[in-house]
Formats: C-alpha cells, structure tokens, sequence
C-alpha cells in the first residue's frame, strides 16, 4: 500500500485495473485508509454506467466530498474560481456555492477550457494545505471530458503532494479510455496495478481469513471453489453467502463444513453479472457465447460455424483448437 501510494505521488496518477469483483474497491480501500492515515485529505468520486451521458459527473461527487469531509465554507473556498462552472453543470451545488450565478453557455471550447483551468487551481489550492488523494472509481463508465480532465490533471500534479487514482475494469476499455492509458504513457505521468484472480492458495487463506483457521475445508472443496470461481473474490464471496443461506455451510463442533460444490447452484448474483455483461454483445455475438458456454472452458474454431451458422474466424497460425 505506502508502495502504490508513492508511486502514485511520485509519478502523478495511479491506474487500478481488473475484471469485474477482483478487487478493486477493497485495494483503493486499503490505500485511502492508508493515506488519512499519513495526514492526506481523500475525495472520492466514481463513475456509473449511465455517466457516460453526463459529462464531469464525478467532479459532483468530488466536491461533495470535500463538504463533507472539511465544511461547505472551506469547499466553497477552495472552489471559488471554479463555483461558476460547477453551478452550470450541477446546479444541485448552489448549497454550498449560494452566492455563484450560473454562466451561459457561450462556446463549448471556451467553457471547458476555463472548467480545466478553475477546476485545476482549486485542486492545486487544496494540495498545498495538505497532501490530496482524488479517487475515481469505475472510469471506463466516464464520459469522454472527465477522461480529459483526468489527464489535464495528471500532467500538473507530479510537483505537489497530490496523488491520483482511477479504477476500471480491464476487459471493458473503450476507445476513449485506451487513449488516455496511451497518453498517460507518453506523458510518462502513470503507473498501472494489474489485479489478476487469486490462486488456489490464496483462496485457502481468504476462506481462513473468513472463518478462522480451524474451518474445516478441505482440499477438494478449495479446489472446487477455486475452478468454479476461476479466483474472482466476488463470485467466492457470493458462493460462499448462498452456501450459508441454503444450509449446505454449516458449523459444527467448533468447525465449519460444507458438502459438495456439485450439488450447489451457481449464486444469482453471479448469475446475473455474467447476463449482464452478455447483453452488451450482439444478438450474434451472444448466440456464439452461449453456444461456447455448453461446450467447456475450451471450444475448436469450427464450432460457431456448425452451431450457429456464424463464421468462425480464421485460426492463427500455430493456434490450437
């Protein structure tokens, strides 16, 4: 945790990426905690799915924060220079900025460039009191001005205390977001933390961790556990819960038992974020994809044709079936 944390100070902005449930959110957790540990002031914002329609939509949750975490008099401070613009886009803040009138929409690129420049100063402003961390979830749901934000603001903290870090999961980057990765990279202003899934012996000790060291799991079980939840932190802890609701994890003897994952349906909540994620496919794709899902973990080329009367593509040379 100080290890991401520094660097985060030191180069300017700290990327946590993953697949959905692996983690994400605990590990900044741990790091914000950390940090008000050490004397930063933290502000959170994140980002939802339906954002990507509202343009600078966490910034709301950013100075939020900031109200909350100090006072609206010391936000409505710090944020004087930007009050006018965030009115304009969130006009739920004139609670904390009363005396700011809204500006009219005049030029766009006028607009945003002086939301950059006012939004960046408060943040500059607030960095010299004390060390800042801003942390924004979820920002492969942002809107394509947040992301440009976000990079306008890593370019101008790598001299002062503050640290950025955004979230986002690795297998749902969009066109805009692999740009901004790219310009992170030239600007030399990022690092990236790759959450991978836990191993087999990493679920041994998050069970352990969970119901002591004397649970009595054995090895077949962990396996199981293991292979059915191919390590997702998410999907093991909503395994685990449907276990305990059903029965078929109980306690006894001074030790938890369970019976056999076989017998076990797989959690709706689980169920539910893999629908979720299938409905962003094509009705195409999505026939290939349950087609897949009944054959195994590993499907030859050849079956998508012969199922669903898609065509396969063409196998990389060297490739194996």
């Amino acid at each position: 945790r100080d290890r991401a944390l520094g660097v985060a100070l030191l180069i300017g902005a700290l990327l946590v990426s993953g697949e959905a449930g692996i983690g994400k959110s605990r590990f900044v957790r741990a790091l914000v905690e950390r940090a008000r540990a050490t004397g930063f002031l933290s502000l959170h914002g994140a980002c939802f799915e339906t954002d990507s329609a509202h343009p600078y939509a966490p910034l709301l949750d950013l100075v939020r924060t900031c109200a909350s975490t100090t006072s609206p008099a010391l936000a409505a401070h710090y944020f004087e220079d930007a009050a006018p613009e965030l009115v304009t886009l969130f006009p739920e803040l004139r609670s904390i900025f009363p005396d700011s009138v809204a500006r009219e929409a005049v030029d766009p690129e006028d607009d945003r460039r002086r939301l950059f420049h006012s939004f960046t100063a408060a943040i500059s402003a607030l960095g010299s009191v004390q060390p800042l961390l801003l942390v924004i979830e979820d920002v492969h749901w942002s809107d394509d001005a947040t992301l440009d934000l976000r990079l306008h603001r890593a370019r101008r903290i790598t001299s002062q205390a503050i640290a950025l870090i955004l979230t986002f999961r690795s297998d749902e980057i969009g066109l805009r977001l692999h740009r901004l990765r790219a310009d992170f990279d030239r600007a030399h202003c990022a690092s990236e933390v790759k959450l991978r899934p836990l191993a087999r012996s990493d679920v041994s000790t998050m069970l352990q961790s969970i119901f002591g060291t004397h649970a009595a799991f054995g090895t077949p079980f962990v396996g199981s556990l293991h292979e059915i939840t191919e390590g997702n932190p998410f999907f093991i802890e909503e395994m685990l819960k449907a276990l305990l609701e059903d029965g078929d994890l109980i306690q006894g003897d001074g030790a938890w038992r369970a019976r056999s994952l076989e017998l076990v349906p797989v959690p709706r909540t689980a169920t539910e974020a893999v629908a979720r994620r299938l409905s962003a496919l094509t009705p195409p794709a999505r026939a290939v994809a349950s087609n897949a899902a009944v054959a195994g973990r590993r499907v030859a080329f050849r079956l998508p044709n012969t199922t669903t009367r898609h065509a396969a593509p063409e196998r990389p040379r060297g490739a194996r079936g």
